[in-house]
């Protein structure tokens, strides 16, 4: 385990989670944090997936729009693909995902995935709660403009889902 840091609480009970530790858990304002007491009753500290949390949800989602669409996807929180359809499971699931917060709606496979050099077009939609994406949901193929309305009919869905 590495170094610790030290930090004390403030008067209404609030801990700074250094800068240097948010870099390397990709934690960014918004982001949900999950407290865990351990069996030696040490706090844990642990980046929390608001997508992991609905993963039966969103797997109904990917394999329903791959079913219809016959299109490949994948939906990723920001650091990596939780869910994947229609593409290789052992290649993809868990695969580490560049920064999206900045890609507009159509970009290549290789702006989307580290390590990936493949170009096909990729369609990224966000996944937003309470004001903060969350996650995103990436289709990989081309697509016509009633298939992205309703796949964004579909992203606002669980968007609602995620409010609860």
């Amino acid at each position: 385990m590495g170094n610790g840091m030290v930090r004390k609480v403030d008067e209404l009970g609030r801990v700074v989670i250094p800068k240097e530790m948010r870099r390397i858990l990709n934690i960014k304002t918004g982001s949900s944090i999950e407290m865990i007491i351990d069996d030696d009753n040490q706090v844990v500290l642990k980046k929390f997936s608001e997508l992991e949390n609905i993963s039966s949800v969103i797997e109904s989602l990917v394999k329903t729009i791959y079913d219809f669409y016959n299109i490949p996807c994948f939906v990723c929180d920001d650091d990596k693909i939780l869910v994947v359809c229609g593409l290789p499971k052992k290649e993809f699931l868990y695969k580490k995902i560049r920064s999206l917060s900045n890609k507009k709606n159509q970009t290549t496979l290789k702006e989307v995935l580290e390590g990936v050099e493949d170009n096909s077009t990729c369609f990224v939609f966000s996944v937003i709660t309470d004001g903060f994406d969350c996650g995103k949901l990436v289709l990989i193929g081309e697509m016509t403009n009633e298939q992205i309305c309703s796949i964004n009919v579909l992203v606002k869905f669980v968007c609602s889902i995620l409010k609860f």
